[in-house]
């Protein structure tokens, strides 16, 4: 990521340069991602090549357009979140294409396989540490789409399992052996915070709540750059025992009908794989919009099979016309919220100014308003901001 900016720097170093950059990185991820749901709705429903692609249009339309993905792509640092997904879509793209090889692979061409995905697994890793999470992802899309499914031949066997066991379970073992053996020094940043781990894990169950709910219902006023004025939760409240049990009931249900369902299965356990090193008990801030970048494409595999499930029960072309239509209008929707939400980025000025009356009570949104009335002069207001974060 760091290497990204230099080049940047070299190339353009004005702030446009550098959203242009992250818009390109944006489109190439969609890219990627549209050829990955096309290959794996081919693999897992009985469908036409025309129905996949319709289906992976679907998901990356929802993925590049959801106004959500705006506070990740022009913040100019949430590169590092852009190339990790990036290279995360590019490492499963090639693990699928290794599952789906209708003939048996040699030693070259494995060998080829196991060091491309290991190198945009590195890749990965060097952009943001999200990317340790692509075992899991790969483990997801063996439970959902593949289900370790082989063909007879020994050679074919024999691939899968050396793939699963160096590039899956060996780096699971060790991910689990260091977060047992080193959990106080993971856990040691709790000191500088104003909560504790288990305020953190009860905020996290209402926060990512909160994350589906601007996924599925986008209201730009719940989102923002900052979100320092999410509540802390103390303990299981009532309302923490429902989102908890929501959270458990959709994981289940996944799990059981993985077979029915399966990309709609994959994009729940998706959804959720996506959100296990950053929402849980690292004593990382407890809100950020960009935790979602990857996550949301979950959404979008949902949101397809849910398409691909209505037009297979409707009987006429008034009722295709009908649903098609209700999809089309959404993400024009989708598109009026993301052009609206980027006219709102276009200025620092206004950007923050939008942020204080939707989150009044954010100490960041603050300090950067005192930011801009410091140098005009405007210090009876940035007074007032002071004493407001000092009551906070």
């Amino acid at each position: 990521a760091n290497l990204s900016f230099i080049l940047n720097t070299i190339i353009d170093r004005s702030a446009w340069g550098y959203k242009l950059v992250n818009l390109i990185l944006h489109l190439i991820s969609g890219i990627l991602l549209f050829q990955l749901v096309q290959k794996l709705s081919r693999v897992s429903l009985d469908i036409s090549g025309k129905q996949a692609r319709l289906m992976a249009m679907v998901v990356t339309a929802f993925w590049l357009l959801h106004p959500l993905q705006v506070s990740t792509v022009l913040y100019a640092v949430q590169r590092m979140s852009i190339l990790s997904a990036l290279f995360v879509t590019g490492a499963l793209l090639i693990y699928t294409r290794f599952r789906t090889r209708s003939q048996a692979i040699n030693a070259a061409k494995l060998a080829g396989y196991i060091g491309s995905y290991t190198l945009l697994w590195i890749l990965g890793l060097a952009s943001k540490e999200s990317a340790a999470l692509l075992p899991l992802f790969v483990l997801i899309l063996e439970l959902c789409i593949f289900r370790f499914n082989v063909r007879p031949q020994h050679e074919t066997r024999r691939n899968l399992h050396l793939f699963l066991t160096l590039l899956v379970y060996l780096p699971l073992l060790a991910g689990a052996i260091y977060t047992t053996t080193h959990f106080t020094e993971l856990t040691a940043g709790y000191f500088v915070r104003d909560f504790t781990i288990s305020e953190r894990l009860y905020t996290e169950i209402h926060a990512i709540i909160f994350y589906l709910k601007v996924i599925i219902i986008p209201d730009l006023a719940s989102m923002g750059i900052y979100h320092d004025d999410f509540q802390i939760q103390s303990g299981l409240t009532p309302l923490t025992i429902t989102f908890l049990a929501v959270i458990t009931l959709s994981i289940i249900t996944a799990l059981i009908f993985r077979n029915r369902f399966p990309l709609a299965s994959l994009g729940i356990l998706w959804f959720f794989t996506a959100h296990l090193l950053e929402s849980t008990f690292l004593p990382l801030e407890l809100v950020f919009e960009h935790r979602n970048y990857l996550a949301l494409a979950g959404i979008g595999m949902l949101l397809s099979e849910l398409l691909l499930y209505l037009l297979q029960r409707s009987t006429t072309t008034n009722k295709h016309r009908l649903i098609w239509g209700c999809f089309i209008l959404f993400f024009l929707f989708l598109s009026l919220l993301t052009y609206l939400r980027v006219d709102t980025w276009s200025s620092r000025e206004k950007l923050f100014a939008y942020q204080e009356r939707q989150h009044p009570n954010s100490p960041r949104v603050l300090m950067e308003l005192i930011n801009i009335d410091v140098p005009r002069h405007h210090f009876d207001l940035a007074y007032s901001r002071i004493n407001k974060i000092e009551e906070l």
